[in-house]
Order: C-alpha cells, then structure tokens, then sequence
C-alpha cells in the first residue's frame, strides 16, 4: 500500500529523506540525464511539500470521490482562467518557494510503498510522485524512447496505466503490446487482479495531487510527442483501445482510473486539435495571400501544410469522437461519482477548447443531466464547467436555448441542500445575469439566501443581490415618495430637499429586503432577529458603501427615513443595521488586508469613523428613542465600538458625562432585560477603557446605579411586606389570569428591582460585594415562594441567577496561594443555602402548577450542580463541592420533565442575547458531566423520551451522545439503563390511558402506546449487528417478561415492548427465559392455555409461543450440521399478534426523520432529466452499463 510516511519535522530529516528519493530516482533514469536532472526532483518535492502543507492547513479532505470537483474549484477560487483549465485539466495552488517567516515546515511526499514489489519499469510512476520538473524531464525521455522503439514506449505506458490503477505485479510487455487486443489485455488483467490485488497508489492522503500530476504526465508527454509536427497515432490507437476496455471493468478502481486516464488524453489532444486548427487557417490565409511566380509556389506550400493540418486534425477528432462514444456516453450513468465527475468535467473543457464542434445539443443535454445528479460532488463539477461556457461571451448565440431550456433548475441549485454546490450555482446564475443570459427577476429569491448560515454562500449571493438593491430602494422611495435627508450642520432640515442620492436608495434596497424576509420568515410584528441582519449586513458591507456611512444611517434615524418608506418596524432594522456594520467593520472577519497590520490599522481606521459619526449623533439619537428599550439596547451597545480617548479632552468631558447619564437613565427607565444589560456593560466597558479622567466618570456613574439598585430592591420588598401574602395572591390571580398583558403596578416595582439587581450582576459581578442588605433581601424573596406567594417567572429566575452570580464571584476571587478558610466554609454554606431555597421554590412551584417557575428553578439547579461539582473544581476548592441529593435529583427531574415535552417554558428564560435553553440539554449535561451518582437513574428517565412524538428529530443526536457516554462510565450499566426507560415510558402510557374518556379509551390507547413501543423498536435495533450483546437483549427480554407479570393485567401490555428483543434471542438463551416465565405463570395462576381466546393472559401465551419458537431454531440448525434426523417438535399453531421487528416500521409511522434545512431544493429533478440515469446510478459495481447495453 502506498502510504505517506511519519510527518518530518527537522531540516536534516527531510534533507535525508530527499536525498533517498532522488537515489531512487536515478537509479531508474538513464545516462548522462542522471546529473542533469538531479536538482529537479528536489525542488520539485518541496513544490509538492509546500501544496500538502497547504492543503493540510486550509483544512481539506482528500477525498478521491470529491478529488476532481475540488480540484476546478481550487482552480476558480485562484483566478486561473478556464482556457488554461482546459489545456491541461491542471489544478490546485503553489506557494512560492522560500515562504515566509514563521511558516510550517513543508513535506515531502514519501516513496512508493507496496505490499508487493513493482515489477517492470516504475521510472514514469515515480516521476508522478515527484512533480512537475521530473514530469517534464520523464516525458521528454519517454518521447525520446518512442520515436526509437515505439513498441516498447507504449508498454510503459501502458504499465503506467495498470500501476495507477494499483496493479503492479503485471507489466506489460512488447508482445502484449504487438499481440494481444485490448479485450484480451483487459481478461489478463482481471485475473492478475484476483491474484495480487490492488494497491493505493493514487488514493489515500495526497491523492489528490497525485492524480493532478497523473494527468500532467499524460498531457505534458502527449504535447511533447506532438511538437514534432507528425504526431504518432500508434500510442494513441494501444493506448485508448486499453483504456476503453478497462472503462469496462467491473473493479471500480481499475475503472476509474481508466476513465481518468482517456477524459485526460482526449482533453490533450483537443488543444492539439485547436492548435492544428489554427494553424491551418493561418496557412489557407497565407496560401490565399501568395499567388503568381514565386508566390505561387508558396500558395502551393501553404495548401500542402493546410491538407496536411486537416488531414491530421481529423484524425484526433476520431480519437476523441471514439472516447465520447465508448466511454463518456457509457461511464456518464456509473455508480462512481469520481467517473461521472471527470467526465462531466472533461466535456466543459472540451467545449472551452474546441467549441465549434462541442458547444452543441448533443454534449450540452450531459452538463444538464449531471445538473441533477445524486452526489453533490457531479453537480458542483456540472457546474463550474457550464461556468467556464458562459463566461465566454463569444459563446452567447449558441448557449440561448440551452439556457431557455434549463434556466429554471439553473436557478433551483442557489438553494442545493449541499452548500458547495449552492455557492456555486449562485455564482453561475450571477454570471448569467450580468451577461444578460437571464433577466434579474429571475434572481430575486437570491435575498433569502443572505440570511443563510454558510458564509459562503451568502457572499456569493452578495455579489448577485447588490446589483438589485439600489433599483430596490429606488423604487420603494419612489412609491413613498420621500425625498433625501437635506439636512443643515444643526441636523435640521433645509428649506427645499433633493432627490435622494444614490446611497440612499442602496440603504433604503437593503431595508427593503430585510422587510421581505421579515414577512417570508413570519417573524412577530415583521422584526428579524439580530443575527439575521448581522448575516445580511456583513454579506453586503463589501459591496455597498452606504453601510459603511454611519452618518447617513444616524440622519434616517434621527429624521424617522425607514418608518416614513416602510413602517415602524424597519427603524429598529436600521438600527440593528447600524451596529451590525459597526460589529462587522471593526471585529468582524470582513476586514479588508491580509497582513495582521493591514487588518488593525482597517479596524483602527472604521473605529475610528464609528467615533466621530457616534460623538455627533448618539446623544441625539439616545434622546429621541429614549422610551424604546429596542433601540436603548441597540445604541448603548454601540459605545464599546467608538473611541473611547476621543472624549478625554477637557471640553468633551462634559459630554462624556451626559452621554453616560443617558445610559444611566435608559438602565433606570426600563424593564427589558436586553436594554438593563446591554446598558449596564458599556458602562462597565467605560470604567475599563479609555484615560483616567473618563475612567473616573464612568466609575461614578457606576457606583450610583448600584447604590440606587440596591435602594430599589430594599423598596421593593418593603411593599410585599406591607401588602402581606393575601393582597399578593389577589394581584397574582389577576395577572395570571390576563397572561400577563395587564401587570400590576406593584408587581412592575418588583420585577424592575429585581431585574436591575440581576442585569448588573451579569455586566459587573462584583456589584453588591460590600451590600449584604442585597443578597438578603434575594433569599427573602425565595422565601417568601416557597412559602406559596405567587410570583411571575422572571422575577424568581432573576432573583435566583442573582444570588448564583454573587456565589460565582465569591469563587473566582478565591487564590490558591492565599486560600481563606473562613471563606471557603463561608461559600461552602451559601451553596447549601443556595441549593436549599431552590429546591423549595421549585417543590412548592411544581405543587402549585407553576410549571414556568419550576422549570427556571431547574435552570438554575443544573448551573449550580455543575460549577460546585467535587469533579469539576480543582483541588484546593473542593471543599467547597457539592454533591446532589436523591431529593435534588428528584425535584431537578420534575421541574425537567415538564420543559421536555413543552419546549416553550424555556423560551422565558432568554436573557441578554443567551442561546435558547433546552431542557434535554441541561438534564444530559447534568447527567453525564457533572459526576452525579444518580446517573443512571437520570439516564433511564431521559431516554424514555427518547422518541416522543413532541420532540424535534434534531435531538435524537443528544440521546445518541448519552448513550455513548453512559457507556463509557460504566459498561455494564446499559441494560438495566435500557430496561428502566422503557418501564418509565410504560408507566407515562398507563397513566395517560386512565385520564381517556371510557368510551374512547380503547380507541386512543392505540396512539398513546406508540411512543412506547417505537422507543423499544430504537433500542433494540441498538442492539442489532453481529458485534451486538446477546445478554442486553435476553436480559431485557427475560427481565421485561418478569415485569409485566408484575402487576397483572395492565402491566401484560409491556410484553409488546419486550417482544422486539425476544425475536432475536435463540437457543438455550429462548429456553431459559422460556421455563423461567412458565415458572412465573403457573405462580400468578396463570389459567391453562387451550389454544383458544385467553382474554388478558394471550399476550403472554403469545410471548412464550415465540419463545419457544426461537428455543427450536439454533437446536434444528445443530442437528443439521452433524446430518442426524431433524427435531420432530411440531411447530406451534398459535402466531405472536405484535409485529415482528421487521415488520415494524410498515406498521407504526415513525416520526424522527430529519428534514433538510428549509432554503434547500434538494437535487429536484429538470423535467428534460433522463430517468434512467438516476436508475443506473443507483447499481451496484458488478452492474455496470456496457458499452453494448
């Protein structure tokens, strides 16, 4: 096998290593050319180091069925022209020798390494490994060779063709060459193949470049042989003839190595053909241009060279003809994408090349159909070649109805379900618009894909979009009939405005098209997320430059623009608009330069702009929304953005002061838990950043906030004493009634104080470190809940994360050079304290029905379990670890359970931006990470949800993980794991059954079991495979048939569950189990089986028939083995009534497929896409297509 060595890491090393590999090389080579060629191989080496290295640090997978599509994409991201694609069918990137300071060391590719010896000449496979010097030098002495014996030449070759394909105990031969036909050297070589096998000399890692120089041998030697004038068609009927046969083959390898090898061969001697082509229009313009005495001898001479050019051309044309039909027509349906792939890459390239007689019907309808192929490696290949066409405009007339014909799946491949293949699909469609192939219209759902999550694809539809916005906005202002913002130095508005201006109608495009996807996404009110804009407005910052003039986005703000063209929800667009190009100019890896001092000194220089827009317009800005929290948020967060040492001098102090009052006043004014936070952090960023004096302000400042929070809290629950527990109950029912839209004003005065308190708390932890007053009050409030006054959710989750945040930072201010240990006993009863008014909230919450309330309880349980966990802190702070109780367990659980099938009792607990929580999540993380006893406890009770119908299928990934994991802590444990989630989920079934009407139950039973018994389908297919336990499936099956003879008659349902093991258990296994039940029968009085309706016990007389059944059938096949007579055992006549295990699916629909994400089309079929290609595709190897099929 061809491997590639150990990695070298030092200079001497790697010299060594090519030292060795040009020894090898010489060894081989011939004469004086030894010498010559010395150096080349070496330098050629590190060229191919160097792309190795590259290709390892860019992150690429050397995939070989991807190898050819990744190789033309390489070569459009570097700008190579499509002309010089075609010409040689080269790829990928070089560094420039000598890189620079710092970089990785480079390596070399390792010598040939098989597991048997190459027989025959391997000096052009060696030259493969080498590069592009040593290709050179081993195609001119394979050329020199042939014009000597040309017999001998082209069994070289031919054994390169066989040792590419892996084949390298089988050379061929002269006589082979002169004797034998293709059909005969292909049987030979089959046989050669059962006998040795195949090695991997183009594949594994690095077979990517491998290939490429593979096809650079072939094209280099063919452009060398025909420079001559006289090209040798010899070589090229043996070789073609070999290789169309072993397109033929049933061994994939030898397959495609074949197809590789003629795509490649026909590619080169199409750049002959067009060289020869022009060179005979030259010679006829010439012969036609020469005429009378001397000049007509010349004429004569000049038809001689056309006739021959002609004569010559036609004959290559066969060639490549003789190709297109005996193995592109064929190997277009193989089942290998790298054989579709190539050929639908090489026919682009023939179109490029020579499009006069390929730039038709009869090969374009090949790029169409591979345009919905299955693997997305052939459509993105079909792709780039319909590219390289159409980017030359000279091929416009001959391309209409190609693109009248599949314009409409053109356009489908923007939204792929493969993100390669979208990006490029969008990139072509872009083409074909600027090139006036098609009509903008037929682009416009190219702005859904701005907000899409591959940044690839969204720059690619960047650059399509921008060219649409500006007449957007055009319009849109136009039809709202707003003029410019005329505005003065003031910022008021002049007497007569002008028309809007260019970038103005670009932001007005850009607003319009979030607007759109406000409404498409069916978002609240129309408003987008902050992500979505940042994705829209980071995508189009490159090409349009009006998101990048702070001051016209502060002057449609202040001058209310977006609400004035598209209504009130396109202000807060624009303001997110804002502080998304703030965040993508200055942060955002958008940046322009390639160095690190290119890139700081563009941050500096945007910051820098930000600043001066900012200094002028937000204090404004802040005045004129100061009653919209939205948009508070949106400015406060804004500061951390600007430069902060532009308000140190003197005459701006009295500015920065104002400016952070305004945030005081937006932190004090409102309840939103975005607008308290993002205030409160760029307050806190201010007493960071920037010179002393600004630094002195912006401390102040703070200091009073948390004075007044803490003033507020004390006034806070001075009122719920005052009001006392009835009148507190009163305003609850009365809230809870009206879902909260009417708030009492007393419960507003709490949920501000305690909002406050928690929004500081997140900025700046150190808040309240000298206030005990604060943390008391918090513990009171809990209090209080658990004593049954009912609060709002977000109060008690505030009040709960503040009280876990002053621990957090009681913690981190321990040293472990200077522990405390009276601080250390000091946190260690927090914790408990903690811990013990959470689980009272959260017990008397679950008691009380509010579901919300303990749900954020759990939230907290599973921060406080996991950062106090004794596995988790390092060991001078695990004193302070806390291990949790059954009852912490318990109560964690509960309040879980009920954010398990109501994922929206967790949407409340978003705060400050916070990824959304998800109940599965914080119980597998509690259960697998946190180092619980009760993990397998937990583990049970999560996986017995494993597939309700109200989970999302993208969560069967979590259950997944705890398997594996729970696996890992403990191997043994999965049985009774398995065996006690499906009695929880039984249990959940028989619970449900008794709240059904009586008249309907027996029908809803029906639906309420399928969960039940879909999660034993899952686990026992778990177990399937020949590595599978044999005792996790008879205990479940034994130790479920135990359990449902627990409680008789409503636990014999269980044996449903039970069955899907049962029905893979055989032999002595079946029978133990088998006399175990019967025991257990005969003792719960079972009554005897008479073969008749047996009522309740059927089941289980049905259980112990097939179990019985399996028992017989490893005896029967024993039997067999030693030729004695069969069992004599009559089957029995009764047949279990669940299903089988097979069966399964046909009887219960099961509801955890996935769904793609929602831009994607899929590979949708063109209505002109031949239906037997997908049929053919779909074959196994031995059923290839034939040339004769």
């Amino acid at each position: 096998m061809v491997g590639v060595r150990k990695r070298r890491r030092t200079r001497g090393k790697k010299e060594e290593a090519v030292e060795e590999d040009v020894k090898e090389l010489q060894s081989v080579e011939e004469g004086e050319r030894q010498v010559s060629h010395e150096e080349a191989p070496v330098e050629d080496a590190q060229a191919q180091e160097e792309d190795v290295a590259q290709e390892d640090q860019d992150g690429s997978h050397h995939d070989d069925d991807d190898a050819s599509s990744e190789s033309d994409e390489e070569e459009q991201e570097n700008g190579k022209d499509n002309q010089m694609n075609a010409q040689g069918g080269k790829g990928g990137r070089r560094k420039k020798k000598g890189g620079g300071k710092g970089k990785k060391a480079a390596q070399v590719l390792p010598p040939i390494q098989t597991s048997t010896d190459i027989v025959g000449d391997a000096k052009l496979l060696l030259s493969v490994r080498r590069g592009r010097a040593a290709i050179e030098a081993a195609s001119m002495d394979w050329v020199a060779a042939y014009r000597n014996d040309k017999a001998g030449a082209t069994a070289e070759a031919a054994t390169l063709l066989l040792q590419a394909c892996g084949l390298v105990a089988m050379p061929i031969s002269e006589e082979d060459i002169e004797q034998c036909g293709a059909d005969e050297l292909k049987i030979k070589i089959e046989e050669s193949v059962k006998e040795h096998g195949l090695e991997n000399i183009l594949g594994g890692r690095g077979g990517k470049h491998l290939k490429e120089n593979y096809r650079e041998l072939w094209d280099t030697t063919l452009r060398e042989l025909g420079k001559s004038g006289d090209f040798h068609t010899f070589v090229l009927e043996k070789i073609i003839n070999l290789a169309i046969s072993l397109s033929t083959s049933v061994i994939r390898e030898v397959r495609r190595i074949a197809t590789i090898t003629v795509a490649q061969i026909s590619t080169s001697l199409l750049f002959l053909v067009a060289q020869l082509h022009d060179s005979r229009e030259a010679a006829l313009a010439q012969a036609t241009g020469a005429t009378g005495g001397r000049r007509g001898n010349a004429s004569e001479a000049f038809k001689a060279q056309a006739e021959k050019a002609s004569g010559l051309l036609k004959e290559l044309l066969s060639f490549v003809d003789s190709i297109f039909q005996s193995v592109f027509a064929t190997r277009f349906r193989d089942v290998d994408t790298e054989i579709r792939a190539t050929i639908v890459q090489s026919l682009g390239r023939w179109m490029i090349l020579y499009p006069s007689s390929f730039l038709s019907s009869t090969y374009l309808k090949y790029l169409a159909w591979a345009l919905s192929d299955k693997d997305a490696a052939v459509r993105h290949a079909s792709i780039v070649a319909i590219r390289g066409v159409y980017e030359d405009g000279s091929n416009a007339i001959q391309l209409k109805d190609f693109t009248n014909r599949f314009s409409e799946r053109i356009q489908e491949l923007m939204e792929d379900k493969d993100d390669t293949v979208a990006v490029a699909g969008t990139e072509l469609v872009t083409i074909l618009v600027r090139g006036n192939h098609l009509g903008p219209e037929s682009a416009n759902h190219v702005f859904n894909l701005l907000s899409d999550p591959c940044e690839k694809l969204r720059t690619a539809a960047a650059e399509l979009a921008s060219g649409m916005i500006k007449k957007m906005g055009k319009e849109a202002m136009t039809k709202s009939k707003v003029a410019s913002v005329a505005v003065n130095k003031k910022g008021e508005r002049k007497g007569q405005s002008k028309p809007p201006t260019g970038q103005e109608h670009e932001l007005a495009g850009v607003l319009s098209i979030l607007q759109s996807l406000g409404e498409s996404n069916d978002t609240e009110n129309g408003l987008l997320s902050e992500q979505i804009v940042y994705f829209v407005v980071s995508s189009l910052s490159h090409n349009l430059d009006s998101l990048k003039r702070w001051n016209l986005m502060c002057e449609w703000l202040l001058h209310d623009m977006p609400s004035l063209i598209f209504g009130e929800e396109s202000t807060r667009h624009l303001g997110l608009c804002l502080l998304c190009a703030a965040q993508s100019a200055i942060e955002g890896s958008d940046v322009k330069g390639h160095s690190t001092k290119e890139r700081r000194k563009a941050q500096t220089a945007a910051r820098q702009e930000v600043s001066l827009a900012m200094q002028k317009d937000l204090d404004p800005l802040i005045e004129k929304y100061q009653t919209d929290a939205s948009m508070i948020a949106i400015f406060a967060r804004m500061i951390p953005y600007t430069n902060i040492e532009l308000f140190s001098l003197k005459r701006q102090e009295a500015n920065f002061s104002k400016l952070l009052n305004k945030m005081k006043e937006g932190f004090s004014r409102h309840c939103d838990p975005e607008c308290v936070l993002s205030c409160a952090k760029s307050i806190v960023w201010c007493t960071n950043e920037g010179k002393s004096n600004t630094r002195d302000i912006a401390k102040a400042t703070l200091l009073e906030i948390e004075q007044e929070c803490s003033a507020d809290l004390e006034k806070a629950m001075t009122l719920m004493n005052k009001m006392g527990f009835d009148r507190m109950q009163s305003l609850a029912e009365t809230f809870r009634l009206s879902n909260g839209s009417e708030e009492p004003e007393e419960f507003y005065t709490i949920r501000r104080a305690i909002s406050h308190v928690a929004g500081l708390l997140t900025a700046h932890p150190a808040a309240f470190v000298d206030d005990g007053e604060v943390q008391n009050n918090l513990r009171t409030l809990l209090r209080f809940v658990s004593e049954g006054w009912d609060l709002p959710t977000s109060i008690i989750f505030d009040a709960e994360r503040s009280l876990f945040t002053m621990l957090l930072f009681k913690l981190a201010s321990l040293e472990e050079d200077a522990i405390d240990r009276s601080m250390l006993l000091s946190i260690k009863d927090d914790v408990s304290e903690l811990i013990s008014a959470i689980h009272l909230v959260a017990q008397t919450a679950l008691s009380e029905k509010w579901i919300s309330t303990a749900a954020a309880s759990a939230a907290i349980m599973a921060d406080v379990f996991t950062v106090f966990s004794s596995n988790t802190l390092p060991d001078y702070l695990k004193e302070v670890g806390y291990t949790p109780l059954d009852e912490d367990i318990d109560i964690f659980w509960n309040a879980i359970e009920h954010g398990i099938t109501r994922p929206s009792i967790f949407d409340a607990l978003q705060t400050g931006g916070q990824a959304a929580i998800s109940a599965i999540d914080l119980a597998y993380r509690i259960c697998c990470f946190v180092g619980i006893r009760q993990y397998k406890q937990l583990g049970a009770k999560l996986l017995s949800y494993w597939e309700h119908p109200a989970l999302s299928p993208d969560v069967s990934n979590t259950f997944k993980e705890l398997v594996k994991k729970l696996r890992s802590l403990d191997s043994t444990c999965l049985p009774d794991v398995y065996l006690n989630a499906m009695r929880i989920c039984y249990s959940r079934y028989c619970k449900e059954v008794q709240s059904f009407p009586e008249e309907e139950r027996d029908e809803l039973a029906e639906k309420a079991i399928e969960p039940f018994l879909l999660l034993s389908h899952k686990i026992a297919n778990s177990q399937a495979g020949m590595n599978a336990p044999v005792s996790t499936l008879s205990y479940i099956a034994e130790k479920g048939a135990l359990y449902a003879l627990e409680d008789i008659p409503s636990s014999l349902e269980f044996l449903q569950g039970a069955s899907f093991f049962v029905v893979k258990v055989k032999g002595d296994e079946a029978s133990s189990i088998l006399s175990t039940l019967e025991d257990m029968g005969r003792a719960a009085n079972a009554p005897e089986d008479t073969g008749e309706e047996m009522g309740d016990w059927e089941l289980f007389y049905e259980y112990c028939d097939v179990l019985r059944s399996q028992s017989q059938k490893q005896k029967v096949q024993g039997v067999l083995k030693k030729s004695a007579p069969a069992s004599t055992t009559p089957k029995p006549n009764r047949k279990i009534s669940f299903v089988d295990n097979d069966d399964y699916e046909a009887h219960v629909q099961v509801q955890s497929t996935g769904q793609r994400r929602s831009r994607r089309a899929s590979t949708s079929k063109s209505p002109n896409y031949r239906e037997t290609v997908s049929d053919d595709v779909q074959a196994t190897d031995s059923d290839i297509v034939s040339p004769n099929k």
